[in-house]
């Protein structure tokens, strides 16, 4: 803004600030020349200062960690940046003097915010609001709120999704909470979604449609709950990738159906595959499990991997080999071994197949049944 947008009296009080060399975190903000001096001491360019003191800014605001840890809200109120707005790394425990409305990523992360009142109503971009060791709700966003990039609000002290943006166009991060439910949480996610670390037992409230990977893994590190017990509630179709790994799974059955890239299920305690996807577009790993069986598995489009599981025998994985042709990845046996293991099969099969075939032609099933016509002495009817 410049001078001549200013009355001279408020002209006088930004002159006498500079003049002082006045800090803007002490001063009373009561007129414009109060404001103006706020920006011009933070960089902040290309704003209009409204009579109102609120101020709209045609550029990016930055103020990552430029703040004491003491002050904990904006000491002027935005209206309208159109740019990205930047005020992470400080010490906030409230959003009062954010702007209304923000056109590029709006950044609140690494603060110690208590709730998301004062939320902006309108961001054109992504949201930040990771490392907020205090912030335990997503109450205060403005319902019907659609986040056109990406919503990470991990790294929080979050124990509900309530309140979450019910349709977020990026990737959704909520991972690394106290979550012991989804339910709350956004209905579509266009990219991908990460809950991992928390302590969900199931995933009842997912979103329906994700459009990228989906992440559910690590749930067992958290010692309040037994971990992901189920993956009930589980979207049916990923486009991306499935990662349940590290958790307390016993079963799949609720998962997802149809898994375009890879399925990881690693470190659980699955003894058999019942509920797999129908269908894995890349590869699927259920190593580290207590698999006796593979039993349930339907078909990956790539390797499949099953080391460390101590239970599961040559036998059981050499036949399943010969059965679906499906190509391992990591196992316990070598390749040489199961090779060797379903070529013995398949020699029995074939040797099986040319004995029934045998007792199938003609003068076998002549003899077998002047045996069975015989009588109890042993003789024969003539």
């Amino acid at each position: 803004m410049d001078r001549a947008k200013l009355t001279a009296d408020e002209q006088t009080i930004y002159d006498r600030h500079v003049q002082n060399n006045d800090d803007p975190l002490t001063i009373k903000y009561r007129s414009r020349g109060d404001v103006k001096y706020f920006l011009e001491c933070y960089g902040i360019e290309e704003y209009t200062i409204y009579r109102d003191l609120k101020v709209d800014v045609d550029a990016s605001v930055n103020l990552n960690e430029v703040f004491p840890r003491s002050l904990t809200k904006l000491p002027i109120q935005f209206d309208v940046v159109n740019g990205h707005f930047d005020v992470s790394k400080n010490g906030l425990t409230t959003l009062e003097g954010c702007p209304r409305i923000v056109k590029g990523n709006f950044d609140a992360s690494s603060n110690y915010l208590r709730s998301l009142k004062h939320f902006p109503q309108e961001i054109s971009s992504s949201v930040n609001l990771c490392f907020n060791k205090v912030l335990a709700s997503l109450d205060g966003i403005p319902p019907g709120t659609i986040i056109h990039g990406n919503f990470s609000c991990a790294y929080s002290d979050l124990t509900s999704l309530k309140g979450s943006p019910q349709f977020i166009k990026g990737d959704f991060f909520c991972n690394n909470n106290h979550l012991e439910t989804l339910e709350g949480g956004p209905e579509r996610v266009d990219g991908s979604f990460d809950c991992s670390y928390n302590n969900i037992v199931n995933l009842i409230g997912a979103p329906k449609e994700v459009g990228e990977n989906f992440d559910c893994s690590n749930t067992y590190s958290r010692k309040a709950t037994p971990g992901l017990a189920s993956l009930e509630g589980s979207p049916e179709r990923i486009k991306g990738n499935f990662n349940c790994f590290a958790s307390h799974l016993t079963t799949l059955v609720g998962g997802p159906k149809h898994v375009n890239g890879n399925f990881v299920c690693v470190s659980n305690l699955l003894d058999n595959l019942h509920g797999a996807p129908k269908y894995v577009g890349g590869n699927m790993d259920c190593s580290a499990n207590k698999l006796q069986t593979l039993n349930g598995f339907k078909y990956v489009e790539h390797k499949f991997s099953i080391e460390k599981n101590p239970d599961l025998s040559l036998v059981e994985i050499a036949q399943f080999k010969h059965q679906t042709n499906t190509e391992l990845g990591r196992c316990d046996y070598k390749h040489d071994e199961i090779q060797k293991a379903v070529e013995t099969i398949a020699l029995h099969e074939a040797m099986n197949k040319a004995v029934k075939q045998k007792d199938d032609l003609p003068m076998a099933r002549a003899i077998s049944n002047t045996q069975m016509s015989a009588t109890q002495t042993g003789k024969r009817k003539i």
